[in-house]
């Protein structure tokens, strides 16, 4: 479990919701979010996976969306923070 984004989940959220994780790596938080009762998918680039369908679309509307590991990378950070 990673215990910061627990304890974040639970300062900042009453209930349960629906998270995206951009970078999702090996997939270690989306599966922490599943255990606290969030409906959660994750992204990485090394998956191939159409960033476009997630921002795109009006049928992924998502209560979190969160990126860990990867804003450090980011060439222009404020537009990705503004883009998410």
């Amino acid at each position: 479990m990673n215990i910061y984004l627990k304890n974040f989940i639970e300062e900042k959220f009453k209930k349960p919701g629906k998270a995206l994780d951009l970078g999702a790596g090996d997939f270690f938080d989306v599966a922490c979010l599943k255990q606290l009762g969030w409906k959660c998918e994750g992204v990485d680039v090394k998956t191939g996976t159409n960033l476009d369908k997630y921002f795109l679309s009006k049928n992924h509307p998502f209560d979190l969306v969160f990126s860990n590991y990867v804003i450090h990378k980011i060439k222009n950070k404020e537009q990705f923070v503004k883009t998410i």
